[in-house]
């Protein structure tokens, strides 16, 4: 964001964010749940969201407060689900419109307790679907907060969590797998430079879920060496693979 401020960070359908927008976003929610939750390092917040740019804010703004983000399947449902979830329970949870059914269908089997219930919030997606009872609209809440670097931002350590991604579960019930700034750090180096050899004004296509080693820790990691671009897609299509490579 420093030294590419005006160039594209993330492409989304039609959207473009500057590596400064981009940077604006996450602050916004840092500083939101920082201030206004109280939520410090080493606590976990549980995100349930498809592919697009506000899973990125979450994550990225969430980490700058040392904050480890849940990163849940989003295929699961039911019992899955409710596993996963439980596994590393959260002080908050982000819901995006497009999976609010699948929470809401294990809502009341996750127990959650009245803290936790002050905490529920909903990310806008396409607008079909209206934000339930209980929850607060985070692109709301978060649209005013300050723009400007969390001062916790300079003081964490290669070796702090900021995501947990879990495996595929089959041969049991999905585990939780820690992702380090560490290991993010070290695989943009050996993604971006070392293997790929990524540009500045180079652009990395990932159509893999944002909640899969894949995306953040390879795909993600490898656009940060020299702040190239992630385009990103909901999910894998092969019938436009080709079109969205030429856009």
């Amino acid at each position: 964001a420093k030294d590419y401020p005006n160039d594209a960070a993330i492409l989304f359908e039609d959207i473009m964010y500057t590596h400064k927008e981009y940077n604006e976003w996450c602050n916004r929610y840092a500083n939101y749940f920082r201030n206004k939750v109280g939520l410090k390092k080493g606590d976990i917040a549980v995100v349930f969201m498809t592919n697009r740019p506000e899973i990125m804010f979450a994550i990225y703004g969430l980490s700058k407060i040392g904050v480890v983000s849940s990163l849940i399947n989003t295929k699961q449902r039911l019992s899955p689900l409710i596993h996963s979830i439980n596994i590393d329970p959260g002080k908050v949870f982000i819901i995006g419109e497009e999976l609010i059914e699948a929470f809401e269908e294990v809502r009341e089997e996750l127990q959650l307790s009245e803290e936790q219930s002050k905490h529920l919030y909903f990310v806008p997606d396409t607008g079909e679907i209206k934000k339930p009872n209980g929850f607060q609209n985070l692109s709301e809440v978060v649209k005013n907060e300050d723009i400007t670097n969390p001062p916790t931002s300079k003081t964490l350590q290669a070796k702090d969590p900021y995501a947990y991604i879990f495996t595929s579960g089959t041969t049991g019930l999905p585990k939780a797998a820690i992702i380090t700034h560490g290991h993010t750090y070290g695989s943009s180096i050996y993604w971006g430079d070392r293997v790929v050899g990524f540009k500045h004004k180079d652009v990395i296509y990932v159509t893999t879920p944002l909640f899969h080693s894949h995306a953040i820790n390879v795909a993600y990691a490898a656009s940060l060496r020299y702040g190239s671009t992630i385009a990103i897609r909901r999910k894998f299509s092969a019938s436009n693979f080709w079109d969205d490579a030429i856009k």
